[in-house]
């Protein structure tokens, strides 16, 4: 087992006894060989990111959970929304109704649509900006149902979709900027 010289007590074996002392945790060079410094040896908060070199701490070698107080404001907001949006995933609720009037349909977050359309009316979408809604309208009476995109949006391309048929179905989507029908 190697050791520290004992003053008085190594005279002429100094310099063996402390190089195997040292060999036990440094290269020839001096430096320290890999896993010797461990958690246990560090100081709470005596590493800073400004002197970890770039790509030596991957997240493979990370060990247990990184308290949330410890990251950036940014990445805790994200976390947050994160778990917001989580958290409000319970499901899709479906809202199912007849329209005799040219009407505007709802955006509801996390709804979908079915509408039985009776008569010659106008139905305008909503935006389709952000929204996750599904539509699906009939026309179950003898008029023609005209679907019309919000303001500059389009539905496939177009500025209307026409439904002229009785029974005619078409569901529409978003893009995230437009209309399709499904």
């Amino acid at each position: 087992m190697t050791r520290l010289p004992q003053p008085g007590g190594d005279d002429g074996n100094w310099g063996d006894i402390l190089n195997a002392f040292l060999a036990v945790s440094h290269g020839q060079d001096g430096a320290l060989l890999d896993g010797i410094v461990g958690s246990a040896q560090l100081k709470d908060g005596a590493v800073s990111t400004a002197k970890i070199a770039d790509a030596n701490v991957t997240a493979a070698k990370l060990a247990g959970n990184i308290p949330k107080s410890a990251l950036s404001a940014s990445v805790q907001a994200s976390l947050d929304n994160a778990d917001a949006a989580v958290s409000h995933s319970s499901g899709i609720t479906r809202t199912v109704g007849t329209i005799i009037v040219s009407s505007l349909l709802p955006a509801v977050a996390d709804t979908d649509y079915v509408y039985f359309c009776v008569g010659t009316i106008t139905i305008m979408m909503p935006t389709a900006v952000g929204n996750t809604n599904l539509y699906t309208l009939k026309n179950t009476g003898g008029g023609t149902i005209t679907v019309i995109a919000s303001g500059s949006e389009t539905i496939d391309g177009a500025a209307s979709a026409m439904m002229p048929i009785s029974n005619m179905l078409l569901s529409f989507i978003s893009d995230g900027s437009n209309w399709k029908i499904v």
